[in-house]
């Protein structure tokens, strides 16, 4: 049974990115001399494609039920002429 407190584990992606922004922030490396666009890149990167992907598939989601909807009419008409 789920409950809301639940946190998710801390994948590949989020240990890179605190790498990232504790290499930065301790001034280690090339890092420290990155823009904080790129220190948090694999941060946003990650959210960009979540939401591009989620916004095609709603997308496509419209477009298919528009097609039903479409053929349903059309379906519809057959039969009663």
């Amino acid at each position: 049974m789920a409950t809301g407190n639940q946190v998710r584990p801390i994948t590949v992606l989020d240990g890179f990115a605190l790498m990232l922004i504790g290499f930065k922030l301790a001034g280690v490396g090339e890092v420290a001399g990155w823009s904080w666009w790129w220190v948090l890149a694999p941060i946003w990167i990650y959210v960009v494609i979540v939401v591009a992907v989620k916004t095609l598939l709603r997308i496509g989601k419209r477009v298919a039920k528009k097609k039903e909807a479409k053929e349903a009419r059309e379906a519809l008409r057959r039969a009663f002429r």
